[in-house]
């Protein structure tokens, strides 16, 4: 049976009103490299990602195309074992405008599997180009504390149960779904994660599934979107495909501005093995 969010309190610094992808005032040739920022799905419960064994995750790697008012970007995500227990997730994104670089970003999350869950260990996230920008979260689960770096500022924040970073929770994401611990049906979840000085709520519902079109060909997906109680016109659907260990299918964004943005699943490599649409 589905349950329900987990509730929690938090003090009244905590944030329940961040975007999925990073807000954009204005449109700029850099808006997929800030739109990219949180290329992260937060469905997480507020308790540790179990599993039976650390070798039962599978490794991949992903190609996206992501579009935003004619710019153009590809995105390349792997996810690689780094031994028994640890692994790393990273994401590189370029982005250009008739055939010149604007951007490159790149996001690495490391993850460890300790005492049965798993746990983020560390965070960076790197912007070069026209625009340079550097955040990093390092974890002390021993201390229950994380350090979080934003450019030349720094801040200690408590971690109190499963608290994650922005790419980890992609990661987190796929255990829940392959471990079953969520119905693909129903149901809303509320998650935590930390951005700079903060640690932020979001919540999802899960809408269904659905055979979804992409640049790759058709899959069989879960699809669920970001409940946004501060904005009616702000919408953030995702979808997740089911017979490739729920590997990120596609991401749709539509700002208060009107602008939408699609991040499309083009290729991909799961466990060894080419991912293939349906016949």
């Amino acid at each position: 049976m589905l349950k329900g969010p987990t509730k929690i309190q938090l003090p009244k610094k905590y944030s329940q009103h961040s975007t999925f992808l990073i807000p954009i005032k204005k449109f700029s040739p850099l808006i997929l490299i800030a739109a990219l920022k949180p290329f992260v799905i937060t469905i997480l419960t507020t308790t540790a990602i179990t599993s039976l064994h650390a070798q039962d995750v599978a490794e991949y790697s992903a190609r996206y195309q992501a579009s935003a008012n004619g710019v153009s970007a590809v995105a390349q995500r792997e996810f690689i074992r780094i031994n028994d227990n640890s692994y790393r997730l990273q994401i590189r994104l370029l982005a250009e405008i008739a055939g010149q670089q604007l951007a490159k970003l790149e996001q690495t999350s490391e993850i460890a599997f300790i005492n049965n869950s798993f746990q983020p260990l560390s965070y960076s996230y790197m912007l070069s180009g026209i625009s340079t920008e550097a955040h990093a979260i390092n974890y002390n689960w021993e201390a229950k504390l994380a350090l979080s770096r934003r450019d030349e500022e720094s801040w200690t924040i408590g971690l109190n149960g499963a608290v994650w970073d922005q790419l980890s929770h992609q990661f987190a994401l796929r255990q829940i779904f392959v471990n079953k611990k969520t119905e693909t049906n129903s149901g809303e979840h509320e998650f935590l994660l930390i951005d700079g000085d903060e640690v932020e709520i979001h919540r999802y519902s899960v809408i269904g599934e659905e055979i979804l079109i992409t640049t790759l060909g058709s899959l069989s997906t879960v699809r669920l979107e970001r409940i946004q109680e501060d904005s009616e016109s702000r919408k953030t659907s995702i979808w997740l495909a089911k017979d490739w260990g729920y590997l990120l299918a596609r991401i749709e964004q539509i700002n208060d501005s009107g602008l939408r943005i699609e991040f499309d699943l083009e290729n991909a490599v799961l466990g060894g093995k080419q991912v293939e649409a349906l016949q």
